[in-house]
């Protein structure tokens, strides 16, 4: 019966919905149920004396559940986006957002130092590998003019391995480590004859040093090509994590800011005054299927945060002041706060990626929002963020502006 309801409710509710708000408060309906099962003996016997399986009562009974089930999900959605907005931390008291913003303001801090200190590491990087190789050949000739038929390099340098190891785990190296080798391996090429020919004694010691001048060489391309990743990656991350605006008192809320920081820095493009317009254009899309379905994800996630937030205070406080089993308490106690932050580090996540669909939908349709407006498309980025300048400002207060229509047809 409860399969068959639940099949009605599917094409009653679309199957957004039915992620964002029907699924979570099965879940959590399933675990106040078992908690009740296993801390209420009245609501044992309950069930055991409902007799499901010969009990007309039992069907009216779970009818019900699912029909609650239905109702709480509908409740559910309609404050869903004050439930969102409580997560990106607005509508906090001041005392808590004051508590709050501080810690975030130390995240974006952090990360601008760790930015400051890979642009100072990539400009020492930048003529790094071709003065090590200017001196290492410097080196080379020393030792070919001073000792042209000896080379005593029976094995590779110690302090060569660390680096070796640091690149195939794909992590950096330093200027000053690259720096202190090279020292070493210029001087033991001072020293021999690093080309000597086949059939001189120890001609294999000629190739190996050799070999290792060239890993050497390459070692310095590998950490700079790295550090300009890691700088690359940095501000990609800052640009999704934190916007330009003040700082929120989340890191959900300041990932919000990101996404209009990135619109309005690259295209004047404000999320606030055109994302309504920008989704009644994206609607004829497949695109806007893509976005829809993240949305429902998150909204699923950041409802089933709250729902076992509410679900673990309540049961702490029902089993603090009964008589329910210890191991009842201390399971409510610690798997509660560790589900939600469990669940809080996925919202996180699904925040990453459905604020890179919102600003791939910005990239890629902003276009077809001017055509629809009837404005003409502009000839290069300066024009466009005139254009979204002057219709921000019209939208927004109302005033004059030279905006000039296009009538052709609507894309």
């Amino acid at each position: 019966m409860l399969s068959t309801v639940l099949g009605k409710i599917e094409t009653i509710f679309s199957k957004y919905m039915l992620l964002s708000s029907v699924y979570p408060v099965l879940i959590a309906t399933f675990l106040n149920l078992v908690l009740l099962f296993h801390n209420s003996l009245s609501f044992r016997r309950w069930l055991k004396d409902l007799k499901p399986e010969a009990n007309m009562e039992s069907v009216f009974n779970l009818t019900a559940v699912a029909v609650g089930v239905a109702v709480a999900a509908f409740v559910l959605s309609t404050i869903s986006q004050l439930l969102r907005e409580l997560v990106e931390g607005k509508h906090w008291p001041d005392w808590l957002g004051n508590l709050a913003i501080p810690l975030q303001h130390r995240r974006k801090n952090a990360l601008s130092t760790k930015i400051a200190q890979k642009k100072k590491e990539r400009r020492q990087f930048r003529t790094l590998p071709e003065k090590l190789s200017d001196q290492l050949t410097e080196a080379r000739q020393v030792g070919k003019r001073d000792h042209p038929t000896t080379c005593n390099y029976p094995a590779s340098l110690a302090s060569l391995e660390p680096l070796r190891v640091l690149r195939e785990k794909g992590a950096a190296i330093g200027a000053k480590d690259l720096e202190d080798v090279a020292a070493e391996l210029m001087a033991v090429l001072r020293e021999n004859f690093a080309d000597l020919p086949n059939g001189f004694a120890n001609a294999d010691h000629a190739r190996r040093l050799d070999a290792d001048v060239t890993d050497l060489e390459e070692l310095a391309k590998y950490a700079r090509r790295h550090v300009s990743m890691e700088l690359i990656e940095l501000h990609e991350h800052r640009d999704l994590v934190f916007g330009e605006q003040s700082v929120a008192p989340t890191a959900a809320g300041n990932m919000v800011n990101a996404v209009s920081s990135y619109a309005w820095r690259r295209y004047r493009f404000s999320m606030d005054l055109f994302w309504t317009r920008l989704q009644q254009v994206l609607q004829s899309d497949p695109y806007y299927a893509t976005i829809q379905s993240a949305k429902a994800e998150l909204d699923s996630l950041i409802a089933l945060f709250w729902l076992i937030a509410a679900t673990t205070v309540g049961w702490w406080i029902a089993l603090a002041c009964g008589t329910a089993s210890f191991w009842s308490f201390v399971a409510v106690s610690l798997g509660g706060p560790a589900l939600c932050a469990m669940l809080y580090s996925l919202i996180l996540t699904s925040y990453r990626g459905f604020n890179d669909l919102l600003r791939s939908a910005v990239d890629l349709y902003r276009f077809k929002l001017l055509t629809a407006l009837h404005l003409p498309l502009p000839e290069g980025p300066v024009e466009e963020r005139k254009i979204w300048e002057d219709l921000s400002t019209r939208t927004a207060y109302g005033e004059e502006t030279s905006v000039r229509y296009s009538h052709g047809a609507v894309v």
